[in-house]
């Protein structure tokens, strides 16, 4: 008999169990389309510093939060609160009895991001501070991984609720994000990359090297007509070569007789003196 009453409770237990799971799977279908509502929890992969466009529908109900009297607060939070207790204000005073969005750019801390990658989205009731045990809203979970500028240094306690009507960053998000990006969801995780690079590039050290071994040439060109030209100026004229055999007619000062034509004495010796 004890053991009929134990396993009736168990089947009661199950039943209700997989009837909140069904429930839930139902509001999560119903109510998000980013996160897509239809895809089951952790499918869905964003990056840090990426701006993710939330969008939901209109939903009226009483289960879990009375929507038709109440507004409600946007809420990140991580996927297991017991391992990871991490919440942060996205947006507020939301009425969901009409469809939204909001621009969300995920500012998780990057020591959060390295406790736990499951996070959600989730719908509460009006409050400046995260209870969580009043009832609530959820997106399907999804995983989030480190950019490779994510520098955030936000944290719960210091992050301040914007409205719907002026959907902008605290100033401390404002400031530790790096810059503008769009948003990239994927189906697998993606590889961060990161590289950096110290000293000159290899196009500078070649530029260098060129430049050292030009000036060392141009030294040495210098330094080789600098030496030529003053040997030029420093070596003696060489003598002027004469014909062979005319050495003593050249030399200064040098006179000879001249000579008698051996025809004129011939003439001579026969001339007569003509009669007077």
């Amino acid at each position: 008999m004890h053991y009929s009453v134990s396993k009736s409770r168990l089947a009661i237990w199950l039943f209700w169990a997989s009837s909140s799971a069904a429930w839930a799977q139902t509001i999560q279908n119903i109510l998000w389309n980013v996160p897509d509502g239809k895809l089951s929890d952790l499918s869905q992969t964003f990056t840090a510093g990426t701006t993710l466009p939330l969008s939901w529908n209109a939903l009226v109900t009483t289960a879990n939060i009375d929507t038709t009297e109440n507004l409600v607060d946007l809420w990140a939070t991580s996927y297991d609160t017991n391992l990871n207790p991490f919440s942060q204000p996205v947006t507020q005073n939301i009425n969901l009895t009409s469809p939204g969005n909001y621009a969300w750019t995920i500012a998780i801390p990057d020591k959060t991001l390295a406790i736990s990658a499951k996070y959600v989205l989730r719908f509460k009731p009006a409050s400046s501070t995260y209870d969580i045990n009043t009832g609530k809203l959820s997106s399907p979970g999804f995983i989030v991984l480190r950019g490779a500028l994510s520098t955030f240094s936000t944290s719960s306690s210091s992050t301040s609720a914007v409205t719907t009507s002026s959907p902008l960053l605290s100033s401390s998000q404002s400031r530790s994000i790096a810059g503008p990006s769009t948003y990239l969801p994927s189906q697998t995780p993606t590889t961060n990359q990161s590289s950096t690079s110290g000293g000159l590039d290899s196009g500078a050290k070649v530029g260098v090297g060129i430049g050292v071994a030009v000036a060392v040439l141009g030294i040495f060109v210098i330094i080789y007509f600098f030496f030529t030209r003053r040997q030029g100026r420093d070596a003696t004229p060489t003598e002027a070569i004469m014909p062979i055999g005319t050495q003593e007619n050249y030399k200064v000062g040098y006179t000879t007789s001249p000579a008698e034509l051996p025809g004129a004495r011939h003439v001579a010796e026969h001339a007569t003196e003509l009669p007077t």
